[in-house]
């Protein structure tokens, strides 16, 4: 297993450690015809251009859409992905969209009142010209009490997109302790290759803290923030192969955690990074 580094940059960090060689162009000057519109996050590139996410309209009656532009910033296609459908009791709602090198995609979370699960989709899109590229995925389902009360999902892609790592935060349990569900899917074709549930020591909780990152054999990591107590925090970094469970520990005392970030880079390494300070001062070192 590739050696693992852990960075606990204080300065900038998220910035620092994922710096890379920045070039600055312009388009062509246009108009902008839709005043309510505007671009919400680049999701990355490749060497036939920009992907980006975007939204327009009222908020009440929002459009999200895929674009893409040249590398000379020269409009390729403009992709509409689905915001939300269905009824109520049997819903779909979009939850994310991701660029993971050779994949475009977009996450969907549905609800089905009749079943009582909750359900994460993902939609391919075809790179040349931004088509649904096949029908929607199912890759997790969880059962749930109601929608309010049901299990959360994350995602990340290797460096090579070769691998998509989901986890699914079970629902909060009063007095319980905390699990997740952890699949490794080959983007090839969305086939899972190993799925582990663990149950933690720590107590469950609403909306845990944690990031999480996959290599591109397969390998997953979590990275969790916990409060041991008032005076120490402990970084818990969980390295999970299929059946295998690893668990590194790292403890600070009198620091505060601000933003924090993990990846796995093109070496394999995993790389932790995030903002600490003093107690009771800001995150800003």
């Amino acid at each position: 297993m590739k050696k693992i580094l852990v960075l606990l940059v204080l300065l900038c960090a998220n910035f620092l450690a994922f710096a890379q060689g920045v070039e600055v162009a312009s388009s062509e000057e246009y108009t902008n015809p839709l005043q309510q519109g505007y671009w919400k996050a680049v999701l990355g590139q490749d060497e036939t251009g920009f992907y980006v996410l975007s939204e327009e309209g009222p908020i009440n009656n929002t459009v999200i859409m895929v674009e893409k532009f040249s590398h000379q910033l020269k409009p390729i296609f403009r992709t509409q992905l689905i915001n939300a459908a269905g009824t109520f009791n049997d819903s779909y709602l979009h939850r994310d969209a991701m660029y993971g090198k050779g994949n475009l995609v977009q996450f969907i979370e549905g609800w089905n009142k009749a079943k009582q699960q909750n359900a994460l989709y993902v939609q391919q899109f075809n790179l040349e010209d931004g088509r649904p590229a096949g029908e929607q995925i199912l890759l997790e389902t969880e059962a749930s009490e109601s929608q309010m009360k049901a299990s959360t999902f994350k995602y990340s892609f290797s460096p090579d997109g070769s691998k998509l790592l989901v986890i699914t935060e079970k629902p909060f349990v009063k007095g319980g302790k905390e699990g997740m569900r952890l699949q490794v899917f080959n983007t090839s074709d969305y086939t899972p290759i190993w799925k582990n549930d663990l149950v933690l020591e720590t107590p469950s909780e609403r909306n845990p803290v944690q990031e999480i990152a996959v290599n591109n054999e397969g390998v997953a990591y979590v990275f969790k923030d916990l409060q041991n107590d008032l005076k120490e925090r402990l970084f818990h970094i969980f390295t999970v192969d299929g059946s295998k469970v690893k668990r590194h520990e790292i403890a600070l005392t009198d620091l505060n955690r601000g933003q924090f970030k993990v990846q796995v880079d093109y070496n394999g390494n995993l790389i932790a990074a995030g903002t600490l300070a003093p107690k009771g001062k800001p995150s800003n070192n």
